[in-house]
C-alpha cells in the first residue's frame, strides 16, 4: 500500500509516526503512519534526501529508560544509543542503505524495525527530510514464554521509486499479527500462572504473620515453610522462619533456667554456680586465646618456610640453567669436533666424537651422522672402495639413495638449526649444509669445504 503523491519546497519535511502498543489484557502491535508535508514544490532530480528517526520506547504507559538502540546498516552494526529518561532516542538514516533498527533491554522481549531507504535520491542541492517518530512497546519477558516470533521486524517501511515516496507494508505486519497473537496469548497465560502464583504466595504469608503475631509460632512455622515450597527464592520466609526459631530457642532456654533455679536450694548456690561458669567461660577463653596464637605462630612459620623453598627453587634453577648452558657449549664443540673428523673422512673418530655428543644431549643430527658413517663404513669394509676414494663413495651413495633434483632435510636443535640439502644432477651428488644457532651466527658447506652464502642459494636452488 503507497501513500500518496505530495509536493514539497526546497526546504521541506516528510514526517512519519508509528507505535506497536499491547492490548487486550496481552500485547496488540500496531504500527500507524501520519503523514505531514509542509510547503509545495514536485520532488526532482535535484533534491537530496536523509531520514530522521526519533524513537520513545514504552514499558506500558511509562517511558522506558536504558534501552538499548541498535542499528544495523547492511547488515553491520552501524551505531548504538541508549533511551534517555524521556525514553528517546534520536537517529539520522542516509537514502540508499537497508536498515535494521533493533529495540533491546535486559529482562524484556527485544523487537526491531525494517527501514529500507534504497532508491532515495542523494547528493544534490536541494534538500528533503523525511521525519519519522516510532514509538515501540516492550514488555517483560516471562518464564519459559517462545519468543522465535520476535526474532523478525515487527514492521517493514519501504521507499518506492516510481513515486519518490515512502509505503508501509501492511500485509507483511497482517501476517506477523496472527503469529504475535498466539504469542500474546502465552504471555497471558504465563502472567495467570505467575499471578496465583504470588496471590498463593501472597495469601500464606499473611495467614503466617497473622499466627506469628498472636505467638502461634507452630501454625506460623508451618505456613512460612509452604510459602517457601511455592516461591523458594523469596527471603523473607527464610528470615521469619529464622526469627521463630530464635524465640523457641529463648523459650527453652528461660524454661530450662527456671527449671535449674528451682532445683537450687538457696541463693547462694546458685551464685556459687554462676561464679564456677563464670571461671569456665574464662578458662575456655583462655584456651581458644592460646589457640588463635597457635594458628597464628604456625601459619607465619608456614610462610617463612615457603619463602625459604621458593628461594632455593629459584637458585636451583638458575644453577640448573648455568649448568646446561655449559652442557650445551661442550655439546656444540664436540659437534663441530665429530663435523671435521667426519669431513676428514676420520670416520671412527667421528663416530666416536657424535657418540660422545649424544650422551650429552639425545638430539637426531649426531643420530643421521652415525647412521651415514655406519654405511660407508660398511661399504669401505666390503673391500670395494677404500682410502682415498672414500668422498667418491659418500657421493655415490648419496646419488643412488636421493631422487634427481634438490632434497632438503632439516634438524632442529635447543640452540642451533641445520639445513641439509642433498643435490643429485646425474650420477654426481653433493651435500651442503647450512648451520645457524640461536644467537644469530651461522655458517655453510658443501661436503668438507666452507662456502659463502652466495653459493649456497646458487647451487641449491
Amino acid at each position: 500500500m503507497f501513500l500518496q503523491p505530495f509536493t514539497l519546497s526546497t526546504a521541506m519535511t516528510y514526517s512519519a509516526n508509528f507505535r506497536p502498543l499491547l492490548k487486550n489484557n496481552y500485547s496488540y502491535f500496531l504500527f500507524v503512519f501520519a503523514l505531514l508535508i509542509t510547503v509545495s514544490k514536485n520532488i526532482n532530480a535535484q533534491t537530496r534526501f536523509t531520514i530522521e528517526v526519533a524513537i520513545t520506547v514504552y514499558e506500558g504507559k511509562k517511558k522506558l529508560e536504558g534501552a538499548t538502540v541498535q542499528v544495523i546498516k547492511n547488515g553491520k552494526d552501524a551505531e548504538r544509543k541508549s533511551t534517555d529518561k524521556s525514553g528517546k532516542a534520536n537517529l539520522i538514516l542516509m537514502p540508499n542503505h537497508e536498515y535494521l533498527i533493533m529495540i533491546s533491554k535486559n529482562g524484556f522481549i527485544s523487537k526491531s524495525i525494517e527501514m529500507n531507504t534504497k532508491g532515495m535520491l542523494e547528493g544534490y542541492q536541494e534538500t528533503v527530510v523525511f521525519r519519522t517518530k516510532p514509538e515501540v512497546e516492550l514488555f517483560r519477558y516471562a518464564e519459559g514464554m517462545d519468543t522465535t516470533v520476535f526474532e523478525k521486524p515487527m514492521g517493514k517501511f519501504l521507499f518506492d521509486t516510481e513515486s519518490n515516496d515512502f509505503y508501509f507494508d501492511y500485509s507483511y505486519t497482517d501476517e506477523r499479527q496472527t503469529l504475535i497473537a498466539e504469542a500474546g496469548k502465552e504471555f497471558e497465560q504465563k502472567e495467570k500462572e505467575k499471578s496465583n502464583i504470588q496471590s498463593n504466595y501472597d495469601n500464606l504469608i499473611a495467614k503466617a504473620d497473622k499466627a506469628l503475631s498472636i505467638k502461634n509460632y507452630g501454625g506460623a512455622k508451618a505456613a512460612y515453610n509452604e510459602a517457601l515450597v511455592i516461591m523458594p527464592e523469596e527471603s523473607y520466609p527464610e528470615k521469619k522462619l529464622i526469627e521463630i526459631e530464635a524465640a523457641l530457642s529463648s523459650i527453652r532456654a528461660a524454661r530450662e533456667k527456671a527449671d535449674q533455679e528451682a532445683k537450687d536450694k538457696t541463693a547462694a548456690e546458685a551464685k556459687r554456680k554462676a561464679d564456677e561458669l563464670a571461671k569456665l567461660y574464662a578458662v575456655e577463653e583462655a584456651k581458644l586465646d592460646a589457640i588463635e596464637k597457635a594458628e597464628a605462630d604456625e601459619l607465619k612459620k608456614q610462610e617463612i618456610e615457603k619463602e625459604k623453598k621458593n628461594k632455593a627453587i629459584v637458585e636451583a634453577e638458575a644453577k640448573r640453567k648455568a649448568n646446561d648452558g655449559a652442557k650445551r657449549n661442550t655439546y656444540d664443540q664436540i659437534i663441530a669436533k665429530a663435523d671435521q673428523y667426519f669431513n676428514s673422512k676420520e670416520y671412527n673418530a667421528a663416530k666416536a666424537a657424535y657418540n660422545e655428543a649424544l650422551a650429552i644431549y639425545s638430539e637426531q643430527y649426531p643420530r643421521n651422522r652415525i647412521a651415514e658413517i655406519e654405511r660407508l663404513l660398511a661399504k669401505m669394509n666390503a673391500g670395494t672402495n677404500t682410502g682415498d676414494n672414500a668422498k667418491e663413495i659418500y657421493t655415490s651413495e648419496l646419488a643412488k639413495k636421493y631422487p634427481e633434483g634438490i632434497t632438503e632435510e632439516i634438524t632442529q636443535e635447543s640452540n642451533r638449526k641445520i639445513i641439509r640439502r642433498i643435490v643429485v644432477r646425474g650420477n654426481e651428488a653433493n651435500d651442503y649444509l647450512k648451520i645457524s644457532y640461536s644467537w644469530g651466527t651461522y655458517y655453510f658447506k658443501n661436503g668438507d669445504i666452507s662456502i659463502s652464502e652466495n653459493v649456497w642459494n646458487a647451487e641449491t636452488k
